[in-house]
């Protein structure tokens, strides 16, 4: 589809993206919280964090990031667009650095990357629009595939039609490039290019997959929308999932339910995590007679919750989930209400919930043996500020 581009989802008008993005300006001061639901078992500790001297024209928050060991060091490693650069911070140390500058130039040109996976130095993934690349640390290609084009992508991958559909990310990396080693397969999320939101069928597609690369074939799995989005009309459409070597969680924006796909079975099991501070299901989109459409959706998204990823730290056997809750000023800004924190235990119940302050942020947020590892706004310029988040239970 000419001028299309399936890792904006091209679900929502920008302003809606613009203010998806830009959660931290003009969150209102309004307590939106629900009096006395609160049942912490366990606290919050956020008192770890680590300051970084910024170099290299490096950010100090990255829309795409990842946590990774490299020769026995804990790197936080995030995407910067602007730079054309892979860049990663030594979280002991608080060292930044570059790790690979990808090509700007020439025929295998990197643009506008939307994903990657750090394997090994010799081994790391990132896939723009419509090519997949595999790179070591000096930016050297070492093997590409096209992907998203009908006419180039059957080349080089067999199993899915380019046609209808791709291979997709968002701006806010709900679905994390994911590289499984036992496989030596990659997973991806998946978007129906030949319809849009408002069509019934936009839902009906498998939401993810998995691209073997020893044989350059791709294989959906069956994990699927839930029919609520084949009846109504959500301005959060967009899924989120969290692979695993084992297994697959995944969840909607509008629900504060979410599932896990186990990957040996097959079997789907059904989990709920509701806030005990803000509504737990967002509302459709109704659109009244005359209403502007865009309009509408940007009061529907300040009037809703919003869930983000579920994220699972294998380092203390627990999960981690944000929300935003509704704003609490004014509905036809489209603006964000106060980011939350849940965190479950390894039997997937709550332990704790807590309000955000409102200079963190959950993009970028990675899990590290440090606890969540989440930026936070600094007023001075060139200087990354990283909290650290885990529970503490007695």
């Amino acid at each position: 589809m000419k001028g299309y581009s399936p890792f904006k989802f091209n679900l929502i008008h920008p302003i809606v993206i613009f203010c998806l993005i830009y959660q931290i300006i003009g969150v209102g001061c309004k307590d939106d919280t629900k009096s006395g639901q609160e049942e912490n078992y366990c606290q919050i500790d956020s008192t770890a964090e680590i300051v970084v001297q910024l170099e290299n024209n490096m950010k100090w928050r990255h829309r795409w990031a990842q946590w990774k060991e490299l020769d026995s060091v804990s790197y936080y490693i995030g995407l910067n667009r602007q730079s054309g650069q892979l860049e990663c911070i030594d979280i002991k140390s608080r060292k930044p650095y570059v790790l690979v500058v990808y090509p700007k130039e020439g025929p295998l040109i990197v643009s506008e990357p939307h994903g990657f996976y750090v394997h090994n130095l010799d081994s790391i993934f990132i896939f723009s629009q419509f090519r997949l690349f595999l790179m070591n640390k000096e930016g050297k290609i070492r093997r590409y595939w096209n992907i998203n084009r009908p006419e180039l992508g059957s080349l080089t991958v067999r199993g899915i039609d380019f046609g209808e559909l791709n291979f997709a990310n968002t701006i806010s990396n709900d679905i994390p490039l994911y590289y499984d080693d036992d496989e030596n397969s990659l997973y991806f999320g998946l978007i129906n290019i030949k319809t849009d939101k408002y069509d019934p069928a936009f839902y009906k597609h498998p939401i993810c997959g998995r691209f073997n690369l020893n044989d350059s074939t791709f294989t959906s799995l069956p994990i699927y929308f839930p029919e609520d989005y084949q009846k109504n009309i959500y301005v959060l459409d967009q899924p989120n999932i969290t692979f695993l070597d084992d297994r697959i969680i995944y969840n909607f924006k509008i629900y504060s339910k979410f599932y896990i796909f186990d990957k040996e079975s097959g079997k789907i099991t059904e989990y709920d995590c509701p806030s005990w501070f803000t509504p737990n299901i967002v509302a459709p989109l109704i659109a009244q007679p005359g209403e502007d459409r865009i309009q509408a959706e940007l009061t529907n998204l300040s009037m809703n919750p919003e869930f983000r990823a579920v994220q699972y730290d294998p380092f203390r056997d627990c999960y981690y989930r944000f929300h935003y809750g509704p704003y609490p000023g004014n509905p036809n800004e489209g603006r964000r209400g106060y980011l939350y924190l849940c965190i479950m235990n390894s039997d997937l119940q709550k332990i704790s919930e807590t309000r955000m302050n409102l200079e963190h942020s959950y993009q970028g947020a990675v899990i590290t043996p440090n606890g969540l590892m989440v930026s936070r706004w600094s007023k001075e310029e060139g200087l990354g500020t990283y909290t650290f988040f885990k529970s503490e239970c007695e």
